[in-house]
C-alpha cells in the first residue's frame, strides 16, 4: 500500500453508522498505517480513486462510479492527469446511464 493513492469506507462513515464499535478494525487507519495515501469526500458521498490498475470506491454510494471506472479503458483515464483531475471529469463519458445516453 505504500504510496498508493486508495480509499474505502472512512473512520466517520463507520463512526456515523455505529459500526466503529462492530468492525474488527478501521479500515481507513490500517491503509493509512501501511502508508496508503487516502482520499476520501465527505461522508456517504460517491468517492472513486483510481492508480493505476487498482479502483477503489469509498463506499456503496460509489458503486456506478466504480463500475463506471471499470468499464473505461485505461487509456482514457490518463494515468498521467489523474492527480490533476477528479474522478468526475475522467470518468463523466463513462458516466452517463443507461450505456449509450
Amino acid at each position: 500500500m505504500e504510496g498508493k493513492k486508495i480509499n474505502s469506507f472512512t473512520n466517520s462513515e463507520e463512526k456515523g453508522i455505529g459500526l466503529d464499535k462492530v468492525v474488527p478494525f478501521a479500515l481507513e487507519t490500517a491503509l493509512v498505517k501501511h502508508g496508503a495515501k487516502f482520499q476520501c469526500s465527505d461522508n456517504f458521498q460517491s468517492h472513486v480513486v483510481v492508480n493505476d490498475r487498482v479502483i477503489t470506491g469509498q463506499n456503496p454510494m460509489s458503486a456506478m462510479a466504480v463500475g463506471a471506472a471499470i468499464r473505461t479503458p485505461p487509456s482514457k483515464l490518463n494515468c498521467k492527469l489523474r492527480e490533476d483531475r477528479s474522478w468526475k471529469e475522467r470518468l463523466s463519458p463513462a458516466l452517463s446511464w443507461p450505456p449509450g445516453s
